[in-house]
């Protein structure tokens, strides 16, 4: 058998695998959204950009800095708060696929701090009063206790908060991508956020 014969027998037999090298190796979308909000949660931008058209997001631009932590308040105790707040576990359920679009429902279960807060917020008024009592207490030392307790009280949230959003796809170069034009689920996975940036106010 000569050389020439060789060589198209052998490219017939790797015709397969090399067909089977070239197609696609797009993910469901509801497997692209679990992806991609797995990335969210561990604030890996590789993950994220991997999964989304979210070209310009900085998931470290959620990182708490030195600066961020206020002077009066456990810095231990506001980052357990704040990591607590953009907390979330996440379940795929409805997947809708039309053409290069798809929708994904999701269930985010998050803490919930509307009941602590309410109940720290009456604790630090009474404690406001108590101590503005006090010739001996300054405003600052008033300011650190109210926030203390404040804190104290919301880091015994409970993580029994449900929100249903649904999730946007788009195919890019054949694979499924999550929409940068998903405004109800930015807004549902920072909403706990707000909670702390009025404390902070």
């Amino acid at each position: 058998m000569n050389i020439k014969k060789l060589l198209a027998i052998a490219g017939l037999v790797l015709m397969p695998v090399t067909l089977q090298g070239c197609t696609s190796n797009s993910i469901t979308p509801t497997e692209t959204v679990k992806e991609f909000l797995d990335g969210y949660h561990d604030r890996d931008n590789t993950k994220i950009a991997a999964n989304s058209t979210w070209k310009d997001y900085d998931a470290t631009a959620l990182e708490l800095r030195d600066e961020d932590y206020m002077e009066d308040v456990d810095q231990q105790l506001q980052k357990k708060v704040y990591d607590m707040m953009l907390d979330f576990s996440h379940k795929e359920e409805k997947e809708t696929i039309d053409e290069d679009k798809a929708s994904v429902e999701v269930t985010l279960t998050m803490y919930d701090f509307s009941a602590v807060m309410d109940k720290g917020m009456k604790e630090a008024a009474k404690k406001a009063d108590e101590l503005s009592k006090k010739s001996d207490v300054d405003d600052k030392e008033i300011q650190k206790q109210i926030l203390t307790v404040l804190f104290d009280n919301m880091a015994k949230a409970s993580k029994d908060k449900t929100i249903h959003v649904t999730v946007d796809l788009v195919k890019e170069h054949g694979d499924w991508k999550v929409s940068d034009n998903n405004t109800a689920l930015t807004d549902a996975l920072l909403q706990n956020t707000q909670s702390i940036q009025n404390i902070a106010k």
